[in-house]
């Protein structure tokens, strides 16, 4: 009789607030079903029964429902999943949530209302079947990942973070969470871990483009301009259509004293955007550099034109006019010698 209360409560609620579409009534049982009772008390019919009849309803069908499968789980999970890919939220929740409680023993029930719930952007409720889903499949990964995910939504960093260890510990190849953790590390400054997570995704998954540009970030805060300068340049070299990547790689390179790179990388950023008076001032720095290291003049040239452009695109920028008066005065300077 309990069951029979908590099913009849949770689908009058789902029916009365309007949730359950035809096609999900029709996942979740057959006709005649106690789902297609409560329907018939829905707020749009003009033939609603009383709340009371329609209890006393389900009540006297619920034994005949039973016998044409509403006690199969899977009519609950498929009404779910049939809510979840029309983003009814509330409706999936409704038909995980009766799932759980008569099938208290099936994770999938559990795992579909904690999707739901988290869908919904429900995580403080989704945190516990979550923790519930895990007494029942300890270590499921997915489980866990989705935890950390729940825990990191509602600002449970570190909770997030011991999660993400203990998956990470259980499965090393799981690159989604070391990805996050990695993520979660720089965000809390923990920028040792942080790079060798990063460096554990870049081996996982060397396709991925970002994770190179994460690492040189995280390189650059910990002073290691050389390790910086190599990630940049692979993750410039994943994505030569990125702006950013190759700009970004250009100042790593330069901080690692390996000017014929930088002004390389620079080169085809201003490809990618020639009016960039930040990527014109900065191959005016790096080929500065560069004319110190050779004394070449055609190098000093190059410098002066670059300042110039970036003076000519951004006339208000006072350090690229310091820079261009500076290589005019040099080459004025040399002109005597």
């Amino acid at each position: 009789m309990n069951r029979i209360k908590v099913i009849c409560a949770a689908a009058v609620i789902a029916a009365l607030l309007g949730l359950c579409p035809r096609q999900i009534r029709e996942a979740a049982a057959g006709e005649g079903s106690p789902t297609n009772v409560i329907i018939a008390a829905g707020p749009n019919n003009k033939n609603a029964r009383p709340l009371a009849k329609v209890l006393d309803l389900l009540k006297e069908s619920f034994a005949a429902a039973c016998r044409k499968g509403f006690a199969d789980p899977a009519r609950w999970l498929a009404a779910g999943d049939l809510a979840l890919a029309n983003r009814n939220y509330s409706c999936a929740i409704s038909c995980f949530g009766v799932a759980t409680v008569m099938f208290p023993e099936n994770p999938d029930a559990k795992k579909g209302l904690a999707v739901a719930l988290v869908a919904a952007g429900r995580h403080t409720e989704a945190v516990p079947v979550y923790e519930s889903i895990l007494k029942l499949s300890p270590g499921d990964r997915t489980t866990l990942f989705n935890l950390s995910v729940a825990q990191s939504r509602l600002g449970c960093v570190e909770d997030s973070r011991q999660t993400l260890l203990k998956l990470v510990a259980e499965h090393p190849d799981f690159v989604e969470a070391r990805y996050n953790l990695a993520t979660l590390c720089q965000s809390q400054g923990r920028l040792a871990e942080a790079r060798d997570e990063w460096k554990e995704v870049t081996r996982l998954a060397p396709h991925l483009a970002h994770p190179y540009a994460a690492l040189g970030e995280v390189l650059m805060d910990l002073g290691d301009d050389t390790g910086a300068a190599d990630a940049f340049a692979t993750f410039a070299h994943k994505s030569p259509n990125d702006f950013a990547a190759q700009y970004n790689a250009a100042i790593t390179a330069a901080r690692a004293d390996r000017l014929g790179q930088a002004a390389a990388a620079c080169n085809a950023a201003l490809k990618l955007n020639p009016q960039s008076s930040a990527a014109n001032k900065l191959l005016a720095e790096i080929l500065y550099a560069a004319w110190r290291a050779s004394f070449d003049p055609q190098v000093l040239e190059d410098a002066i034109a670059a300042a110039g452009q970036a003076v000519h695109l951004d006339s208000d920028d006072p350090d690229a006019q310091v820079l261009l008066e500076r290589l005019c005065r040099l080459r004025k300077h040399d002109a005597r010698r």
